[in-house]
């Protein structure tokens, strides 16, 4: 009994340990945007592309503003230890622009690359 509370206790420390995620929004077609989190801008200037590191809150609530006055709005959840990655369509009914979820990648397997915000 006691390798085993050992042994939990081990996987919840390490679960803990990860503690910050990321999370990656973008654009295919090239219209730049600006991400709002929590009522608060991420990006001074519009871009097609924005890389939110070290996330310490579970959930969270993201609008994109685009350049021509069109937002889309949804609440989104940060997993610890965890890069999620988000993409910007057009709803095929509404044709308005909706956040769906693309995927979600442990943080030692992401790329960082030197021009990401």
């Amino acid at each position: 009994m006691k390798k085993y509370l050992l042994l939990i206790l081990f996987y919840y420390a390490y679960l803990i340990s990860f503690g910050q995620g990321n999370i990656v929004v973008y654009q295919n077609n090239g219209r730049n945007f600006t991400l709002i989190v929590n009522g608060v801008a991420q990006n001074i200037k519009p871009t097609s592309n924005i890389k939110l590191i070290n996330i310490n809150v579970d959930i969270l609530d993201i609008e994109i503003l685009f350049e021509n006055g069109i937002s889309a709005q949804r609440t989104i959840m940060s997993t610890q230890g965890f890069e999620i990655t988000y993409q910007i369509r057009k709803n095929r009914q509404t044709k308005s622009p909706f956040i769906y979820f693309d995927k979600e990648i442990p943080l030692n397997q992401s790329l960082t690359y030197r021009n990401q915000l």
